[in-house]
């Protein structure tokens, strides 16, 4: 019988070897972008046709390389970074100088033009599918120029699973603004089919960078961010609230300076913006860490797109914690920016109490008509006279702000409407008794109320099972829960800020929950969901018609809240609108 086990040519593994690391154009642009950086580029010029299956030309004038270093460079497993395994950890460049040269060639035909400064003379060589075809003397700059034509020519299942060249070339796109990120003082170049895509010029400050990539308008837009921990240190920018977008797109993490994807790192980042988002909305960030010698392994991935931590708690910890302080910080500032906005005609002397549950009556008046005409005031406004909405501060320093409001009514049972000295603000009832409700559940040892006849709630045995192992959860929060048969539960107290009633709904929502995200909900998530489950059936409805006590004791309750600018699912609570930005709609600033 013939032996089934054997080598593979060389031709074959090296065609393999090349698919593990350049699985399409943009990751060819990618590590001979890199490899121009390791060689000291200041600047680096990138052109590509046909999405980069055409070709890829990449021009840089950093150190070059004498002929034999250019000859060893397209040998497989040849490098100038590394000598011997410990090596590995202790890497501070991004690519090895010669390792995706192979693979490159393996699946195109390559050519390369490299000179080193001062030299009487360059060395030309040409490659096609792996083989060398060419070598000769070249007059050229010192740097070096690739230039990679027909990729994947000779595997062609390869081809079937790229994108349309459009498509491809925005892949190459975000390739090079993820090195631009990481190489501020680097000049980048991008050009598809001869039209420029992209093009960053060297910036003397990183956060210029860090705008003109992420598509940011405003210096203030973009938050510092500085934080250290056990020897890991994490710097950059994160967005502030109201430039959030709906993909990820616009997340950058570094470790060193070499980009890196992370679902550790960019769920750190999100509970960082816990309160903040909505459902579908992500931050804009540009963050970069440095990991201690040893404390990283970047040789996970063929690409080295993902790494691993020794210690992926303190790093996730650093990261949430560095978000959450910035955010708080700059919520802060933006207060004492606009102070002047919490001034007001009324003062209220003493706090109302505020019910969860009101009954319904005659609404208050309000000062608008019903039905305005078209173009002004609450009616579709022309695209002239929009009138732009202040957005919701997320930390208030200065408290009073909403109690000292003047109350005008509710506008369709479900807006407070406010005077302050500098405009007009719209309460979002819901939103605002949300974050009420969230906080006081968050008090370590909230009022818990007992039921004078305890409620059963029926669940079915699947969901009884998925919230069972989290009692202790509910009691934590001011439940009092025990089994009642094998599909029932009995509740006998909740938390005093919730009405009698709401048990049942709410601890439905909340076995379901659990049951959908089975075993994946992390140890701190569970507490989470159940604070914004419970503050959400808790809180008064939009609908709800509230008499003027009410809205104030709401206010006042607002008031002391320690961010009272969201609720918990991330919506703003509130919205206001300045004297001039009226007066500008009416045409009369």
């Amino acid at each position: 019988m013939p032996p089934r086990v054997r080598v593979l040519p060389p031709e074959v593994a090296s065609r393999i070897a090349a698919g593990e690391a350049i699985e399409r154009p943009a990751a060819a642009v990618k590590e001979l972008v890199e490899n121009a950086l390791d060689a000291q580029a200041k600047r680096v010029a990138v052109e590509i046709e046909g999405g980069g299956l055409a070709l890829i030309r990449v021009a840089d004038d950093g150190c070059g390389m004498g002929g034999e270093d250019a000859l060893l460079a397209l040998e497989r497993h040849a490098t100038s970074k590394i000598a011997a395994a410990e090596d590995l950890f202790r890497l501070r460049t991004l690519g090895f100088r010669g390792e995706a040269l192979p693979s490159i060639a393996a699946v195109s035909r390559l050519r390369i033009v490299t000179c080193e400064p001062g030299a009487a003379e360059g060395t030309e060589i040409r490659l096609e599918g792996g083989k060398r075809i060419g070598v000769a003397a070249a007059g050229a700059p010192a740097g070096t120029l690739v230039e990679v034509r027909d990729l994947f020519y000779n595997t062609p299942a390869r081809r079937k699973f790229l994108k349309s060249p459009a498509a491809e070339a925005a892949r190459a796109c975000e390739a090079i603004a993820a090195l631009a990120l990481g190489h501020p003082e680097v000049h980048f170049e991008l050009s598809h089919n001869g039209k420029s895509l992209r093009r960053f010029p060297a910036a003397a400050d990183p956060r210029e960078r860090a705008l003109a990539v992420t598509g940011l308008e405003r210096p203030a837009d973009l938050l510092s961010v500085q934080a250290a921990a056990e020897g890991y240190t994490l710097s950059g920018w994160i967005c502030r609230p109201g430039c959030e977008r709906r993909s990820p797109e616009g997340i950058f993490f570094f470790v060193g300076r070499r980009a890196v994807r992370d679902r550790m790192l960019q769920h750190a980042l999100l509970q960082g913006y816990a309160e903040r988002l909505v459902r579908g909305e992500y931050p804009v960030a540009v963050l970069f860490l440095e990991a201690p010698e040893g404390a990283v392994d970047v040789n996970v991935h063929p690409a080295k797109s993902e790494v691993r931590f020794a210690r992926p708690g303190v790093v996730h910890e650093l990261v949430r914690r560095a978000t959450a302080q910035a955010l708080y910080e700059a919520g802060l500032s933006a207060w004492g920016e606009r102070a002047a906005i919490a001034a007001s005609a009324v003062e209220v002397r003493e706090r109302p109490s505020f019910f969860a549950a009101v009954p319904a009556r005659r609404p208050l008046p309000i000062l608008f008509p019903e039905e305005p005409p078209a173009g002004y005031g609450f009616g579709p406004p022309r695209e002239e006279a929009a009138m732009p909405v202040v957005p919701a501060i997320e930390v208030l320093e200065r408290k009073g702000f909403f109690s000292r409001l003047r109350l005008l009514g509710q506008l369709d049972a479900a807006y407070i409407v406010g005077e302050a000295s500098e405009g007009l603000v719209l309460i979002d009832q819901h939103a605002a008794h949300e974050r009420i409700l969230y906080e006081k559940l968050a008090a370590p040892q909230g009022e818990r109320q007992a039921l004078l006849l305890p409620e059963t709630v029926e669940l079915g045995a699947r969901a009884t099972a998925a919230l069972l192992p989290h009692l202790e959860v509910l009691r934590q929060a001011g439940f009092e829960v025990e089994p009642f048969g094998e599909a029932t539960l009995k509740v006998t107290a909740i938390p005093a800020v919730l009405a009698a009633g709401a048990a049942a709904p709410l601890l439905a929502e909340f076995a379901a929950a659990l049951g959908a995200a089975g075993g994946g909900v992390a140890a701190f998530e569970p507490q989470e969901r159940l604070r914004r489950l419970a503050a959400c059936h808790g809180a008064v409805r939009a609908g709800q018609v509230l008499s003027l006590s009410e809205m104030q004791a709401l206010l006042f309750a607002l008031d002391s809240c320690g961010n009272p600018g969201t609720c918990p699912h991330g919506r703003p609570t509130f919205l206001a609108w300045g004297k001039e930005t009226i007066a500008r709609a009416f045409k009369r600033g």
